[in-house]
């Protein structure tokens, strides 16, 4: 591989975790039954894939990491991690997070974030504590 003056590079480039992880998404049917209709057609390049036909656009949300360990947590702490959320579809994105439910533990996990768009290729931040 070359670098961004066509030389050869000495080492190799890392990708991203958020370039390799998989796009895990849970189609939103009433939106798409409500909103699909009277969305504004496109004809860029980048949308080349989307087509009329199509109810579901390409692309999605990719979270990473895609798994949280706490670990043991010890009693009265309280810990936080934080996770990217980036939108890796050709438009703008909502998304809404559903708390975890868990009656077998005597605390509560929620995850903490900002509503609104997430614009095509930009990311967000979510806090789980």
């Amino acid at each position: 591989t070359h670098n961004l003056l066509g030389e050869e590079r000495k080492s190799k480039v890392a990708v991203p975790p958020t370039i390799k992880a998989k796009v895990s998404t849970e189609v939103n049917l009433k939106h798409l039954n409500i909103e699909h209709t009277a969305k504004r057609k496109v004809n860029t390049s980048s949308v080349k894939l989307m087509t009329s036909e199509s109810l579901i656009p390409p692309g999605g949300f990719v979270l990473y990491p895609e798994k949280v360990d706490f670990g043991t947590v010890q009693l009265g702490t309280t810990n936080k991690i934080t996770l990217t959320l980036t939108n890796s579809a050709v438009d703008s994105r909502r998304f809404k997070v559903k708390q975890p439910q868990n009656q077998n533990l005597d605390n509560n996990i929620k995850v903490i974030y900002t509503l609104g768009p997430v614009a095509a290729g930009m990311s967000t931040k979510l806090v789980v504590e």
